[in-house]
């Protein structure tokens, strides 16, 4: 860290963050975990006097030559089993592997190094008690985790050595924040900003010198030999970003295996797992969207309101044909004539009442690049907020035109262990993590509504490149960003 951390964080804060986190993630799990396909068993770990409640994910048909210890992500302070419950559920469901889900004590209460001593003893204690846990003295064991649980599963490789593989998704590998990405990513739009780094760090750490701990920050350690072999999952748009870039280079350096799987676009806070909704779970007048583990719904466009062979002009020139859904109904609606764009806030339809989600879209003049208008609001935060929030809207009938989009960057999992050598470890099954250029997973805008009304609307015709942003509106948050820059293939 470059300064030293604020005053102790008011623990009323951390309680709301706390909460709002749990609410988030509530209806997914909601929805999901009654179909995992298996046994969920909870059980307590001793660790200094102290039981550590661990979730055990069994699913049917389960493997029992391998076991993987999941930390949840949350700086240490916020997040748990619980808003981590879906995925974990989903990938033991696709692993045919038990997951161990360890819920170890967070800051501001359990400031370091009480949380990383937590998470160090209950895989220790799991590691010399495999088969009461369901698999077989010889299982291989993997840790995995997501931002500060990537942090805990990489540093306890270095100081247990029966660990056979390791996943590290979007980690935090030095928490001094020194690398390039901390100065690129610093605006709101990219959610972890450096005010958010600093409240967690001062809520997890007792104080600077915690920083600079090898336990903490493992690109302080003096040796990376021997490790077990390493997935780095990064996310392109995160101020976390170049501490796995760091970390598999001093890894590569001490010969260590490992592999590097950039997901372009997204931001800190994307860890989703795609195709999770069978059919069955879609009804004729809402879909269900998987964003980052929360569903939206939304009300359809009427299928005889879609363009289906539409010009969509791309910023190299380039025509492409694009299918465009078209609806006229009223919006929250603004225009900024410095920049030259068009804003609209499409809500979502959402049955939780303690948050509200909204898509909120920025058009340029098509005669105007997107580069610029990037470029300007990375400029401006201030004007970027305004922007984002329904400062100066108004509610308009619009004739809007969307195409409508799946993005998704996805590669297969159980390829990535095998190249580095895990073959046994997942053999069976094909596990997908799903990115996307646009920081969102399956973002399928669709409406339904009466016949068009009278002309007289505004026109909103997103048929060449834009911005998006899903928010939750009533504290304008930023849950994702991205853009839109050219028709998918298929689209």
């Amino acid at each position: 860290m470059q300064s030293s951390p604020p005053a102790l964080t008011d623990e009323n804060r951390v309680i709301e963050t706390r909460k709002q986190a749990e609410v988030v993630h509530a209806k997914m799990n909601e929805k999901l975990i009654p179909t995992f396909k298996g046994t969920l068993q909870e059980q307590k770990v001793n660790v200094n006097s102290t039981e550590i409640p661990i979730t055990i994910y069994t699913p049917v048909d389960v493997n029992k030559t391998k076991l993987v210890i999941f930390f949840h992500g949350g700086g240490f302070t916020v997040c748990s089993r619980k808003t981590h419950q879906t995925i974990v559920n989903v990938l033991a469901d696709a692993t045919k592997t038990i997951w161990i889900s360890v819920e170890y004590r967070r800051g501001p209460e359990h400031k370091f190094p009480i949380w990383w001593e937590d998470a160090c003893e209950v895989t220790r204690h799991i590691l010399e008690n495999k088969e009461s846990y369901g698999v077989e003295s010889s299982a291989k064991v993997g840790l995995a985790g997501d931002s500060a649980g990537a942090a805990l599963s990489a540093s306890i490789c270095h100081t247990l050595k029966n660990i056979d593989f390791q996943i590290l998704v979007f980690g935090i590998f030095d928490m001094r924040r020194t690398t390039p990405s901390y100065k690129e990513f610093v605006h709101p739009m990219y959610f972890l900003t450096p005010e958010m780094l600093d409240w967690l760090t001062s809520s997890a750490f007792r104080d600077t010198n915690d920083l600079t701990d090898p336990r903490a920050s493992v690109l302080l350690k003096p040796s990376f030999e021997n490790l077990p072999p390493c997935l780095l999952i990064p996310a392109e748009l995160d101020p976390l970003r170049d501490d796995s870039y760091a970390y598999q280079k001093v890894l590569d350096d001490a010969g260590v295996k490992t592999k590097m799987v950039l997901i372009k676009g997204v931001i800190h806070g994307y860890f989703s797992v795609p195709d999770l909704l069978s059919i069955k779970d879609m009804t004729p007048e809402t879909r269900l969207i998987i964003i980052n583990s929360i569903y939206f719904k939304i009300k359809e466009f009427s299928k005889n309101l879609t363009n289906k062979n539409t010009n969509f002009h791309e910023v190299n020139g380039k025509i492409s044909k694009i299918a465009l859904m078209h609806q006229r109904e009223k919006f929250a609606y603004a225009e900024n004539n410095d920049l030259h764009v068009q804003i609209v806030h499409i809500p979502y339809k959402s049955e939780n009442k303690d948050v509200e989600f909204v898509f909120t879209m920025i058009l340029p003049n098509r005669r105007v690049q997107l580069d610029v208008v990037e470029q300007k609001l990375a400029s401006q935060p201030d004007l970027m907020q305004k922007l984002l929030s329904h400062q100066n809207t108004r509610t308009e009938e619009l004739h809007l035109y969307l195409p409508k989009f799946k993005m998704e960057t996805t590669f297969e999992l159980s390829d990535i262990l095998q190249q580095l050598e895990m073959k046994d470890t997942f053999s069976s099954y094909k596990a997908h993590f799903t990115g996307s250029e646009a920081a969102a997973t399956a973002v399928i805008i669709t409406y339904h509504g009466p016949s068009l009304p009278p002309p007289q609307s505004i026109e909103f015709k997103a048929d060449h490149p834009f911005l998006f942003f899903i928010r939750e509106s009533r504290q304008n948050i930023v849950l994702f960003s991205g853009k839109f820059i050219s028709p998918p293939i298929n689209s």
